[in-house]
């Protein structure tokens, strides 16, 4: 992984700070561009995930300039 994530792509960084994000169960979550750096199958996951951990009780605000990622809403 290398310190600060030097030896991650992009994505990877992306990848690993979502997952953070959701063992925190924050109230409110502020998501820009969350799959920007990903590929189709990857955001398919990601969004699979995001619905099922902020399905209740979490405000969920996302800017994105895929279509896809407004199955969230």
């Amino acid at each position: 992984v290398g310190e600060r994530g030097t030896n991650l792509s992009g994505g990877q960084r992306q990848a690993v700070a979502i997952a953070r994000l959701l063992l925190t169960r924050p109230k409110i979550v502020f998501l820009d561009e969350p799959s920007g750096s990903m590929d189709l199958a990857s955001e398919r996951q990601l969004i699979k995930q995001l619905k099922v951990a902020f399905e209740r009780n979490t405000t969920l605000i996302v800017s994105t300039h895929r279509f896809s990622m407004l199955e969230l809403a």
